[in-house]
């Protein structure tokens, strides 16, 4: 009877936990200002066993494999994406070079661009360089039932900000390996 109870429980507990990740995978990122008047989003944390990741994301299951990590280890795997955008307007100033062609050059830089470009003729020559900082602070969030008050645990969330004011967050799925 003893070992029935113990499995009726664990299989309720894991009813309870894909219940909760099938509405982490679909939320949706939620927005928020950061005190800085920066934009942030933020979501909820999937929890999944590691048999699970390699059936429902085979390509993070393939990237822990690429990092050369064991992954009965793997306590957290995160996938966040960026996209950089940015219209650059500046002076071009003019070179001659060795007195027969000439070249316009321009260079613009802050502190998350360096963009080095040159124009002879009908050619373009354009480098960019882009630099950014991702920062992530996972903790504990809203309850996972707030009508129980006190007596309710926290559920982990995860907050996420960029600090280039012209990037955003496009997709970001963070999972938790249970062992």
């Amino acid at each position: 009877m003893g070992m029935a109870w113990k499995l009726n429980v664990e299989l309720r507990a894991d009813n309870r936990r894909m219940a909760e990740n099938v509405r982490g995978v679909s939320e949706t990122l939620q927005g928020f200002q950061t005190a800085d008047q920066r934009i942030g989003v933020q979501n909820s944390l999937i929890a999944m066993k590691l048999e699970e990741l390699s059936i429902l994301y085979p390509s993070l299951q393939s990237e822990i494999e690429n990092l050369k990590v064991k992954p009965q280890r793997v306590v957290q795997i995160q996938g966040t994406h960026t996209e950089n955008e940015k219209v650059i307007t500046t002076l071009l100033r003019d070179s001659v070079i060795m007195d027969t062609v000439q070249i316009r050059v321009f260079d613009y830089e802050d502190g998350y661009y360096s963009v080095h470009g040159q124009s002879w003729g009908d050619t373009q020559r354009v480098e960019v360089k882009s630099r950014d900082t991702l920062i992530q602070v996972v903790y504990k969030g809203r309850r996972e039932r707030p009508e129980l008050w006190i007596f309710s645990p926290r559920k982990l969330e995860q907050r996420l900000s960029l600090k280039n004011p012209n990037a955003r967050i496009v997709y970001n799925k963070n999972i938790q390996i249970q062992k």
